[in-house]
């Protein structure tokens, strides 16, 4: 199962993915930053009621986040369910901007937390690689890298099927 923020709660399956959208709050006028955050209490709504009413939450091997957005609400999961989070990004705030704004200065600071509370990083360039053991001091055994979606898909059996 994929859940992610979406305009409305409706799931859509294909072939033996369920792809679960779940309603957020839209604010406008707001940053990045202030929108990702105002979102985990949609966030935990969906993930209430998936989990409360209508599946078990002994069957989530693993929780998969993309980049710093992703991480944040990844993280609630992981506290709520125990699972381990591996975070997938395809870039770090130094590579998408060059400014020292309060936001950049917070989407930084986010970003490194959460790629310290994931279990495992996984790359999907080599400079995002670079960038995660350099500027963000991410212990090297917990950073990997997939270049391809079946590169991916090795790192997620391996961490299903555990040492």
């Amino acid at each position: 199962m994929i859940l992610h923020p979406w305009h409305d709660d409706a799931s859509v399956r294909d072939g033996g993915v369920t792809y679960r959208h779940f309603a957020v709050t839209i604010k406008s006028n707001v940053n990045i930053v202030t929108s990702v955050i105002s979102a985990l209490g949609d966030f935990a709504r969906a993930m209430s009621e998936l989990f409360h009413e209508r599946y078990d939450p002994s069957h989530v091997g693993l929780i998969i986040s993309y980049e710093w957005t992703g991480s944040l609400l990844g993280s609630l999961a992981k506290r709520f369910l125990g699972r381990p989070l591996i975070t997938s990004i395809h870039s770090v705030e130094s590579m998408r901007t060059s400014e020292k704004s309060l936001l950049s200065l917070s989407i930084r600071g986010l970003e490194m937390y959460l790629l310290y509370f994931s279990d495992l990083v996984v790359a999907r360039s080599e400079e995002a690689y670079a960038r995660a053991l350099a500027e963000y001091k991410v212990p090297s055994d917990r950073v990997r890298m997939a270049l391809t979606s079946r590169d991916m898909t090795s790192i997620v059996m391996e961490v299903l099927e555990g040492p």
